[in-house]
């Protein structure tokens, strides 16, 4: 039903006030602007005005000013028209703004949750979740929704997901927070080689401490004949990759680690002080090694540092030499001193 020229003016009054105008209060007045002459639309305007100004708290200079605006326009149309547009942009943002709200409120909430790996970006009325630069939320007035966009190893950046329903919203946000912590806390949410694809491929398909790290390296070497062969990256780019990792595990070395796995699941346990490598394989194969430089020899190895809890095989041999131990002291404490023999030790 159309609107009367008394319900326009309402409408109008409350939305230079407040700013609390919705899209069918603009639809009605574009409506009375167009079908009402000019000196109506004008007498409507400063009719409002005049009411706005006798509000008692009223911000004066803002209306004056744009009262006299309007008084100036009389005689120029498209001076007029221009105020015009420009209220209606104005009254255009602040609807935005209304509906953008709920989504920046939860944008804003996962940032709280998760500051470590998310950066929280607001423009006019669009809103963006950014995390790690890997993954993005963003919610675009213009289009309503929220997109997801992640980079995908191999094929660049892409939407894959939009999304309108806030629940859903704030658990794929969830998610991902989760997500790229855990990664972090393992030392790969800036690795080149881990985007949200193979984050999410690390996790599902690991289910122990050991294969967690075991798989670390092997989706990198995976990722690295991908850029390879996708020519993603040059040769230069992935041998600076490289020895970004090589420097990496150093810098571990040097901070004192002790355990470190390659991606065959062959354990390695070190012992910077007197240079000695325990190196438990797959199978349980142990030996232990004396070498001049630790780093050297673990870099070619193509190793992670790892937990104490991904040292499965090192674990179960230190338990079986321990219940050997106990057997053959047994055993010792039977025989006479003599026939004793200096026991064998291990790093």
């Amino acid at each position: 039903m159309k609107k009367t020229s008394e319900e326009i003016k309402a409408i109008y009054k409350e939305s230079i006030m407040t700013r609390a105008i919705y899209p069918q209060d603009l639809a009605d007045l574009t409506e009375f602007d167009k079908g009402s002459p000019l000196n109506e639309q004008l007498s409507m305007r400063l009719d409002a005005l005049s009411e706005v100004l006798e509000e008692p708290g009223s911000d004066r200079l803002r209306f004056v000013l744009h009262e006299k605006k309007l008084m100036d326009s009389r005689h120029e149309v498209d001076t007029f028209n221009a105020l015009k547009q420009q209220e209606y942009e104005d009254m255009t943002d602040a609807i935005e703004a209304r509906e953008s709200e709920p989504y920046e409120a939860v944008f804003k909430k996962i940032h709280k949750m998760y500051p470590a790996v998310t950066i929280f970006n607001k423009n006019k009325n669009d809103v963006t979740l950014d995390f790690m630069g890997k993954v993005e939320y963003a919610y675009r007035s213009e289009e309503k929704l929220v997109s997801e966009e992640a980079f995908i190893t191999g094929h660049g950046a892409g939407i894959i997901g939009r999304m309108t329903v806030l629940g859903d919203i704030y658990k794929s946000m969830s998610e991902r927070g989760v997500q790229f912590q855990r990664a972090l806390s393992l030392g790969i949410g800036l690795d080149e080689a881990f985007n949200s694809s193979e984050l999410q491929e690390l996790f599902t398909k690991s289910q122990t401490e050991k294969e967690l790290y075991t798989n670390i390296v092997s989706i990198r070497s995976e990722v690295e004949l991908e850029w390879s062969f996708s020519e993603m990256k040059t040769a230069d780019e992935i041998e600076t990759y490289r020895k970004g990792l090589q420097t990496n595990l150093k810098e571990a070395i040097q901070k004192g680690s002790l355990y470190f796995v390659d991606g065959s699941g062959t354990e390695y346990q070190v012992d910077s002080k007197r240079n000695l490598i325990g190196e438990t394989t797959q199978a349980g194969a142990a030996k232990t090694i004396a070498v001049d430089s630790i780093t050297d020899y673990l870099t070619p190895k193509n190793v992670v540092a790892c937990s104490a809890e991904a040292m499965e095989e090192t674990k179960k041999n230190q338990s079986n030499s321990r219940t050997a131990g106990k057997t053959a002291e047994t055993a010792i404490k039977k025989e006479p001193s003599s026939s004793r023999t200096s026991e064998s030790r291990s790093i």
